[in-house]
Order: C-alpha cells, then sequence, then structure tokens
C-alpha cells in the first residue's frame, strides 16, 4: 500500500519501507533527473533531458498511488503527514520551478515500484545484502541441449550463468561447430580469431587458472567449451575441494599467467614486492577452485569478465579456468571445440529474454543488469 501526501518546500526525498525489509530513500533530484514521462525520455529509451538541466531543488506538490500491484509497501514524504493508502506504485507532481503559464502544466512523474526500487540510494536491509555465491562443493546447474530451441530454455541458461558465473549444456551432439550454434542462442560469438597450432591449450601440459586473451582491450565475456570426444582412457578426475573465505580481495585484474609478458612497467626496487604478493595472490586463487571433467556431450558455459562488486553487480561470475596435465593412450582421443560471446551482447539478450518473461522484478534487489564493458 502506498500513502499519499502533500509535499513541502522543505521535502527533499521519499523514505520507502518495502515488504521484503528493505528501507531506502530516495533524493528527490535523482527522482526528478530520471523522470521517464514523454518529455524527459524518448519512446527509444534516449534520455531527451540532460540531467545538468533538471531543477537544482525539485519541489514535490503532490505524490499518490497507482494500480501496480508490485512489492512497495508504504512511501513517506520527509516530514510530511501521511493520508489515504492506496496500491503501489507512485505518481508525482511536481510545483513549477518557474512562473507558471497555461503552455507549462505541472510536470508529472510516474513509477512504478520497480523503477523506483531501481533508483534508491544506500538500500539497508536485515537480510545480508551479499550476493550469493557458488560453495565450492556445490553442483553444478544445468540445462539441456534440446531445451535451448525455445527462449525459456536460453533464458534458464543465461539465469544460471548470471547467477552461479558457469552452467552445463548436457547431451550437446558431437558433431563439429555446434558450439558456435549454442553461443549464437546466446548472442553473436566473438573474437574469433584463431591461434593455430602454437597454443599451450592444445596439449597436455597442465594449464594455471587463468583468463582467456587477457592481452585485448576487451577480452572475451562468455566462454564456451564443447567437449566433442573424451575417451575413458584420457585421465582426469573431479574434486570439489573446500575452502575458506578470505578477506583478500581484488577489485580489478586480468590474472592470465600462462600468457603474460615480462613485468617492465614495475620499477626495480618494487619487484620483490611484486612477486611477493603475485605468490600471495595465486595461493589464494588455488584454494578456491572448483574441478570437474567434462564428459563426451557437455558443453560448459561460463563468465570471466565480472569487475569487482558495487550496489549494481554481481562479483559471482568472475572466473578463472584451467586444467591439469593429463595423459593419453595411444588410442584415446579428446576433442574439444571453444568459441567466445561479447558480455555486453550476453546482458543485452538476458535483460530482453527477461522482459519478454516479465521476470524483471524478480532477481534480488540491488543486482539490476548494467549493460557496458567491464560494468557486469
Amino acid at each position: 500500500v502506498v500513502y499519499a501526501g502533500v509535499a513541502t518546500a522543505s521535502a527533499d526525498k521519499l523514505d520507502i519501507e518495502w515488504t521484503d525489509g528493505l528501507r531506502s530513500s530516495v533524493d528527490l533530484f535523482h527522482l526528478r533527473a530520471w523522470c521517464t514521462c514523454p518529455q524527459c525520455e524518448h519512446s527509444t529509451g534516449q534520455r531527451l533531458l540532460n540531467i545538468t538541466d533538471a531543477p537544482l531543488a525539485p519541489r514535490v506538490s503532490s505524490v499518490q498511488g497507482t494500480s501496480i500491484p508490485r512489492t512497495l509497501i508504504s512511501i513517506v514524504i520527509s516530514h510530511l503527514p501521511t493520508v489515504a493508502p492506496n496500491n503501489a506504485g507512485v505518481h508525482i507532481e511536481w510545483a513549477a520551478s518557474g512562473p507558471q503559464t497555461d503552455e507549462s502544466p505541472p510536470h508529472a512523474t510516474y513509477f512504478s515500484s520497480a523503477a523506483i526500487r531501481k533508483l534508491t540510494s544506500n538500500p539497508t536491509t536485515a537480510a545480508s545484502s551479499t550476493p550469493p555465491t557458488l560453495a565450492s562443493n556445490a553442483a553444478v546447474s544445468s540445462v539441456d541441449f534440446a531445451a535451448l530451441s525455445s527462449d525459456d530454455g536460453v533464458l534458464a541458461l543465461c539465469e544460471h550463468i548470471h547467477r552461479d558465473g558457469l552452467a552445463i549444456v548436457r547431451h550437446v551432439p558431437s558433431v563439429p561447430g555446434t558450439v558456435r550454434d549454442v553461443a549464437e542462442r546466446i548472442a553473436p560469438i566473438s573474437h574469433t580469431h584463431l591461434y593455430g597450432s602454437v597454443n599451450i591449450a592444445y596439449t597436455s601440459e597442465r594449464l594455471k587458472l587463468h583468463l582467456d586473451l587477457a592481452y585485448y582491450e576487451s577480452p572475451p565475456g562468455l566462454q564456451l567449451l564443447h567437449a566433442l570426444r573424451y575417451d575413458a582412457t584420457v585421465q582426469g578426475e573431479d574434486s570439489h575441494p573446500p575452502h575458506d573465505p578470505s578477506d583478500f580481495r581484488v577489485t580489478a585484474m586480468f590474472w592470465s599467467p600462462p600468457f603474460e609478458g615480462v613485468p617492465t612497467r614495475i620499477p626495480a626496487e618494487k619487484l620483490p614486492a611484486y612477486y611477493a604478493a603475485y605468490r600471495a595472490l595465486d595461493e589464494i586463487i588455488q584454494e578456491n577452485v572448483i574441478e570437474f571433467k567434462l564428459k563426451q556431450g557437455e558443453l560448459v558455459v561460463f563468465n570471466q569478465r565480472s569487475e569487482g562488486e558495487s550496489a549494481f553487480t554481481m562479483d559471482v561470475g568472475r572466473m578463472l579456468h584451467g586444467r591439469e596435465a593429463f595423459e593419453s593412450k595411444s588410442d584415446g582421443v579428446r576433442h574439444l571445440q571453444g568459441t567466445y560471446v561479447n558480455i555486453d551482447d550476453f546482458l543485452c539478450r538476458f535483460q530482453s529474454l527477461r522482459h519478454q518473461h516479465d521476470k524483471t522484478n524478480t532477481l534480488v534487489v540491488g543486482h539490476t543488469l548494467r549493460v557496458g564493458n567491464q560494468s557486469y
């Protein structure tokens, strides 16, 4: 239920309490600057109102509820009395910032409760606001290849990747090029340059945890790897070693030891400290590992581009990958194919599917998709 009120010149924010226990405040300038009326936002989504052109100290003349049954339960304008309840959603009329004429009627803004939640500042809740994380002993979520023929199946795959950082596609035909078909059900493939025959990944040597193409200005977001053939004579094991949380935190880094160059930009006197920190980080990385063996007909999709954590991001998607050395008998075959999808294209596709399936408001508040380079 929304409680409407009458604004005064001293009002500067909305205080909001949600049914899930979240309490937040919304700055009035923030609301006015992000008005979505036709005067402020084009039907294409392009902004017409520049933030710097919005009234610096907007005043509310009235606010009332509308009949959008979402999760908002109360809104109170600061320092204002509460009046009759109504349904969720907010309609705000702004006081004129200059002389009022017939040609300039009061400016009005409508926000659904979902839109209000996206605009809230400094949200707090009794429950932990930490994004969900994938435990090292957790089962990896999966979808069946046949399900990807429908958008519902693609959405399920995208949700697993968005939430956990990876997912397995099972029962994939062992046909060369199928990995491209799976990728293109999500988004166009990217980074199509081929290594040739010199990449260490094509050998049986151990490959330490790393990001692919870390030397690109914009490394790929999703990586897909399809096991077309994996004979039993090719040795490898599954394990889910336990680990403890660490206080160590990296805010942004492309970590790719097998493919890195000499650190020529570090002053000589700082090299000992650099290598000490490098070793400490590597030890922590090696402790937090989920290890499994792809079976023939399985395809793994994982996100290697999530950058740190903020109020709008989920850092669980940031994943390194590698493999142990393996041995193959003379009759053993290990045949894998892989490709990449740009993180922006993935997020765009996921956002579009969520809107089509009306799931925009079912995910954790504060984890709005942010389509942008290194802003997952």
